[in-house]
C-alpha cells in the first residue's frame, strides 16, 4: 500500500466525523420535535445508541492498534545481513512463519503485518483504514467492531424514525422538517450496503477467528486455523478478552529516559562522612541527667531533650536514642531508675558507651 500524503490522509476521517455528526444533528433537530411531544421516550433511547456510536469511533480512532516499536539503530546492528528472511515456530502443532521486517529490524510476530501508511508493525494485523485514520489491530479491533455493530443499529433506527414521521406528515412534504427526513433517508440507503455488509463479514471474521489480512491473502485456505478455538470462544476472546498494554508508551518513556539527561535516573547522591561522637557526650548526659525528675512523663522529656541537644550525625543520633528509649521501655528497670538518680545516671552512660562501642566497631569494618 502506497504511503498517503500527510494532507490527505485526514481527509477520509474528517468526511466520516462530519458526515456522523453532521446527520445526527439534523435529526436531534428537525424530525426529533415530533417524538419529543408525542413520544419522548424514543429519545432517550437514540440519545444512548448514539452515545455508543461515538466512543467506539474515538476509541478505534485514537488508540493505539497494538503498533510494536522499531528496533534502536544500534541494536542487533548486523542482524539485518546475518538473519535469515524466515523463521518457523510452531502454534498449537502448526508451523507459522515469521518474517523478517527490513524497515522495523525484527522478526514479525504471528498474525503481525507491517502497515505502510502508519510504517509500524501492528500486532494481529486487521487493516488500515482510512475512515478512521489508524490500524485496526489487536488493541482496539473491539471497539472497531463494536462500532460498526451501533452504526448499523443507529442507522436501522434513524431511517426507521424519520419514515414513520414522512408517513404521519405526508400531506405535509414541503415543510422543513419532511424534506430533511427524506435527506436523512437518501444518505442512509446509500450507505446501507456498505455499512452493513462490512458488519457482516466482521461478524463471520470473528466467529471464524480470523483477520480480515488473513481473509483477504488467503491464510489458513482449506486448512487448518491454529488461532481459531471454536465460534464462541472466539467470540468471547476477540470481543470481552483482555487488553493489552501499548508498547509504544513503554518504548517513549525509555528513550526518554536514555536519551535526554534530564530524565535520566540521577546516580545515587554518597552519604556525607559520619562524625564520631563528641567528647562531651559524657558530661551532657551528665548536666541532665542530674536534673530532678518525679515522673514518668518528665524522665521521657528529659530523654528526648539529651537525644536533640547531643549534636550527633543522623546515624549517630539513631544508635543512641535506639539504645536508650529501647532500653528503658521495661518497666523493672524504669522504676529502678527511678528510685535512684546515681543509678539512672549510670545506666544512662552504659547504653551510650555501648552504642559508642558499636558505632566504633562499625567504622572499623
Amino acid at each position: 500500500m502506497p504511503k498517503c500524503h500527510l494532507k490527505t490522509r485526514y481527509l477520509p476521517a474528517t468526511f466520516a466525523w462530519f458526515l456522523l455528526i453532521g446527520t445526527t444533528s439534523l435529526f436531534y433537530y428537525y424530525p426529533c420535535k415530533y417524538y419529543l411531544t408525542h413520544h419522548p421516550w424514543v429519545i432517550p433511547i437514540q440519545a444512548v445508541i448514539t452515545f455508543f456510536v461515538l466512543a467506539n469511533f474515538t476509541l478505534a480512532t485514537f488508540m493505539d492498534p497494538g503498533a510494536i516499536p522499531k528496533a534502536n539503530p544500534d541494536e542487533d546492528r548486523e542482524d539485518d545481513f546475518r538473519s535469515p528472511l524466515y523463521k518457523n515456530i510452531e502454534v498449537n502443532g502448526i508451523t507459522v512463519r515469521m518474517k523478517w521486517c527490513v524497515t522495523c529490524k525484527f522478526y514479525r510476530p504471528p498474525r503481525c503485518s507491517h502497515c505502510s501508511v502508519c510504517n509500524y508493525c501492528i500486532e494481529t494485523f486487521d487493516h488500515h483504514c482510512p475512515w478512521v485514520n489508524n490500524c485496526i489491530g489487536r488493541r482496539n479491533y473491539r471497539y472497531f467492531f463494536f462500532f460498526l455493530v451501533t452504526l448499523s443499529l443507529h442507522m436501522a433506527s434513524i431511517f426507521a424514525l424519520c419514515l414513520i414521521y414522512v408517513m404521519i406528515n405526508k400531506n405535509s412534504l414541503s415543510d422543513t422538517e419532511a424534506i430533511i427526513s427524506l435527506v436523512i433517508m437518501s444518505l442512509i440507503a446509500i450507505l446501507f450496503i456498505p455499512i452493513f455488509g462490512l458488519t457482516g463479514f466482521h461478524m463471520v471474521l470473528v466467529a471464524r477467528g480470523r483477520t480480515t489480512n488473513e481473509q483477504v491473502t488467503g491464510k489458513f485456505k482449506g486448512g487448518y486455523n491454529p488461532f481459531s478455538h471454536g465460534c464462541w470462544h472466539n467470540c468471547c476472546y476477540g470481543l470481552c478478552g483482555p487488553m493489552y498494554p501499548s508498547f509504544k508508551k513503554y518504548r517513549y518513556h525509555y528513550l526518554l529516559r536514555s536519551n535526554c539527561p534530564v530524565l535520566r535516573s540521577p546516580p545515587p547522591i554518597p552519604a556525607p562522612p559520619q562524625s564520631p561522637p563528641p567528647p562531651a557526650l559524657r558530661v551532657k548526659i551528665t548536666l541532665l541527667s542530674k536534673q530532678e525528675t518525679t515522673n514518668e512523663k518528665n524522665f521521657y522529656a528529659t530523654l528526648r531533650r539529651l537525644a536533640k541537644d547531643c549534636e550527633f550525625g543522623e546515624q549517630e543520633e539513631n544508635i543512641v536514642k535506639s539504645r536508650i528509649i529501647l532500653g528503658l521501655k521495661d518497666r523493672e528497670l524504669q522504676q529502678r531508675l527511678l528510685q535512684n538518680a546515681d543509678d539512672r545516671l549510670d545506666d544512662i552512660v552504659n547504653h551510650c558507651k555501648c552504642a559508642e562501642e558499636a558505632m566504633s566497631n562499625q567504622q572499623q569494618r
